[in-house]
């Protein structure tokens, strides 16, 4: 149990760093585009 809740936080980390990175991306871009 406790090795799948490792993999859960792990898959959570992995998507709010994609998450983050698609708002940082955005962010940098002229929003008139």
């Amino acid at each position: 149990m406790a090795t799948k809740k490792a993999t859960q936080s792990k898959t959570t980390s992995k998507k709010m760093l994609k998450l983050f990175q698609v708002k940082r991306q955005l962010k940098s871009q002229p929003l008139n585009q």
